[in-house]
This record gives C-alpha cells, structure tokens and sequence, in this order.
C-alpha cells in the first residue's frame, strides 16, 4: 500500500483526520479515531497481497470494525457513527460478492471500490469531528464553556 504515491497520499490523509478527532473530536469520535486506526494499522500488517481471492485477513478486520462502531453508534447516537457502519458494512458485501464471484471480480475493482468505502468511513468521521468543533465553539461563544485566559 505504501510502495505509492497514493499510499503516502491516503495514509497522510487517513492519519490528518484521524489525529483532528483525538484533537478535537468528542468522545465518540476519539473511539471512533481509535478503531480506525487499529483496523488501518492491522491493514497495513496483515493486508493478503497476493490478491488471488477475498482477503480474509481484510474481512475479519470489517467485521471487527463493524462491531466497534456499532457499540459506539448504539451507545452514542451519533448519526455520523450509522453513516460509517453503513459504509463498513458495503465493504463487507465488496468481500461478499468476490467470494461469491470468484475470479469473475478482478483484484483493481475489488480494491478500488474497498478503498473508495474507507474514504467514505474516514470522511464520515471528519464530519462527526467537524461536527463537535462547532459544538464547542457554540457553547464558547454563548458562554456555556469556560474558557480559561492564560
């Protein structure tokens, strides 16, 4: 994955909207930022690169991650945190739909359209951080934060 420039590019944006909701993100988004870096990090490692079939390896990491947001939308209700499973869950059925067409589903599609869902996922979290930013800039602006002047 890292070997090109859309790597070092993904990875780089992966790592910037992930390291905004630990900054400034919510509960929520900061478990969320976890999960996606624990399954980004287990991507990297465990990543099948032969591509001959469906990657388990991959598939386990969804389905983990699908479990993990899922608590967190559950336990939340943050609607962006239903957006991310959704899109996790599409993954799932990327993988689905290579093991149930075997060969007919070459590796680029295959990869192309799981990489596009991980956008989507990381993009739903930018929005929750995005979210929670103006949050607190509202609560600071009518004074319902205190804000300490150093």
């Amino acid at each position: 994955m890292l070997a090109t420039l859309y790597g070092v590019v993904s990875l780089a944006l992966h790592v910037l909207v992930l390291g905004a909701a630990v900054v400034w993100g919510r509960r929520p988004e900061r478990l969320a930022a976890l999960v996606l870096t624990s399954a980004m990090v287990g991507t990297i490692t465990f990543q099948n690169r032969s591509f001959d079939g469906v990657d388990l390896q991959l598939a386990t990491l969804d389905v983990l991650q699908l479990v993990a947001l899922f608590v967190i939308a559950v336990a939340t209700g943050r609607r962006w945190i239903v957006f991310a499973c959704a899109f996790t869950l599409l993954s799932l059925v990327i993988h689905g739909a290579r093991w149930l067409l075997g060969t007919q589903v070459t590796a680029f599609p295959y990869l192309t359209v799981y990489a596009v869902l991980s956008y989507a996922v990381v993009t739903c979290l930018a929005f929750g951080t995005i979210s929670a930013l103006r949050q607190r800039h509202k609560r600071e602006a009518t004074g319902l934060l205190s804000v300490s002047a150093t």
